[in-house]
This record gives C-alpha cells, structure tokens and sequence, in this order.
C-alpha cells in the first residue's frame, strides 16, 4: 500500500459527567463514525500510523480516544474496571450522537470494545480486533485470594507516587524494552503520555491503573460475551503469537464469533505500529467485503 500523503489530525477533548475525554481524530466530519481504542497504559497516539492509512481508504470520521486515566484524559476517583471504560465510551458516543459505530481496539482496547458490542449490539455496526478477544479471564478459585491483593493494594500508604524520569529519553528506552516498539513509535507513545513537572518528567497515566484488579470474569463468562456478538467481526493476531491468552482458549473464543475473520500478521503485540501498512490492508479488505454483502 502506497504511503498516503499526511492525513489531517485535530486534538478532540470532551467533558463527561464521569470524565474529561480527550483523543485525536482524523478523517471527514459526518462520515462513518470510527472510534479507536487503545491499550492498557498506551493512549490515542497507538494509533498515529494507522489512521491516516485507513482514512485515506474508507470515508471514516475516525477517533482515536484516551481512556480514562491515560494520556491527557482526566482520571477517575473510585478506580478503573472495564466495565467502567465501557460506561465512558458509551457516554462518549451519546455524547457525539454517535448511535452505530465502527469499534478499532488494541489489547485493552478490543477487550473493551468486545463488551460494547456483546452487551449493546444495535451500536456497533462492526468490531475490529487487534491481538485481543476479550478480556483476561481467571478460574473462580483464584476469585478470593485476587479480591485480597486488590484490597490490601488499596488501602493508604500502599500506593507509591510515579518515579520521576530525568528525560522523554530514558521513558522511550523503557518502552522500547518492555514492549519490542522501534524508538519511533515508543516517542509517539511518550510524547503524548508524559509531562514536565520541574526538571524531571513523569508520567501522565493514574497510577491507580497498575493497581490489580479486583475481580475476573472466568472463561465460560467470557466466551458467553462472545457469543452475543453478532456484528461483522475481524481479529489482527500477532505473529508470533502473544503471551497473555493460552492458543487453546484463543481457538475457542475464536469459536465463538462463526462469522469471524482472521488474519496473523507480524509486528509484535502492537501490530498496528510496527506493521501498519499490512493491518491497514487487511482492515480495508475486511471493510469493503463487509459492505458489499451489506
């Protein structure tokens, strides 16, 4: 696919009674709504080579948002769940009128947006998947000793302030390391997520988003979810494969969607960064069968 020339990019920010949302976007105004969620402690940048591609493609109004607690988005007083990222993302589409969208997700994301389109499916028109079918689940046995790390993490004195980082340098280096991404796509990453505070950086993301979580759904909950979708779906899976889902459940949640398209695609976990010529291609394939059968 032939580089396009550079899409235009607006800073979006809107006040929500339960939070300050705050992304980027790109694309035509009034065109088919898109909205683009990233990863757990990434933000809206995720996804700063990639839209440009798909709107030079699709007639898309694509916005790509900050979750809650991430990037500039304010963040939350009582603590981060996915059920509550949800209940933001579906104020944001009120919000904007938004009432059938198209849902882009990565990781945390797509576990995200697979709870938008499993529980309220007159909204999404389509859900695109990258390297994540719903969310992390956990055998009912760990249940209580899961709800005794979430409740001694929470309790005062517990939680400690983010380490102060003397330059963006050293921020991108440790992003780089943790998660494979080229230097560029880490600064993407840094730019948006960091701020100055004196002579030091530190990070814009809620430490309370590193806090464990207090409770898992168990696997037959999550592929319940995933039999209520009913939208046209496509899942971008890594090559190799990621590290959070066991192949034996991924084949059966998988299962779960019959219409589900699938395609395995190099770049790591954040496929979309690192190989978004090929993820564009294959969500461009995706989006003009889908309407053609429309």
């Amino acid at each position: 696919m032939p580089m396009p020339a550079t899409a235009p990019v607006t800073e979006f920010e809107l006040a929500l009674p339960a939070a300050r949302l705050t992304g980027r976007r790109w694309g035509r105004p009034g065109a088919t709504p898109v909205l683009a969620v990233h990863g757990w402690l990434d933000n809206a940048a995720s996804f700063d080579r990639l839209a440009p591609l798909l709107v030079a493609g699709l007639d898309w109004d694509l916005l790509a948002i900050d979750l809650p607690g991430h990037g500039h988005s304010s963040w939350l007083a009582n603590g981060y769940s996915q059920a509550q990222h949800a209940a933001a993302l579906l104020g944001l589409l009120d919000a904007l009128d938004w009432q059938r969208v198209t849902l882009l997700g990565h990781s945390l994301g797509a576990s995200i947006a697979t709870l938008l389109a499993a529980s309220l499916p007159e909204r999404v028109q389509q859900l695109v998947c990258i390297d994540a079918l719903g969310p992390l689940s956990a055998p009912p046995a760990q249940t209580a000793s899961r709800l005794r790390d979430y409740l001694l993490a929470v309790q005062p004195g517990q939680r400690r302030p983010p380490r102060p980082l003397p330059s963006p340098a050293h921020a991108v280096r440790a992003r780089v390391q943790a998660n494979g991404l080229s230097p560029a796509n880490a600064r993407a990453l840094v730019e948006r997520g960091l701020r100055q505070d004196g002579d030091h950086w530190v990070w814009r993301t809620d430490p309370a988003l590193t806090l464990p979580s207090a409770v898992y759904m168990d696997e037959a909950q999550v592929q319940a979810l995933l039999a209520a979708i009913s939208c046209a779906s496509l899942l971008l899976q890594a090559d190799p494969p990621g590290r959070f889902i066991a192949p034996e459940l991924q084949q059966q949640r998988q299962a779960c969607l019959p219409g589900l398209q699938s395609v395995r695609l190099g770049g790591g976990h954040h496929l979309h960064m690192e190989n978004a010529h090929a993820a564009a291609s294959a969500i461009l394939a995706f989006v003009n069968k889908t309407e053609s059968k429309a």
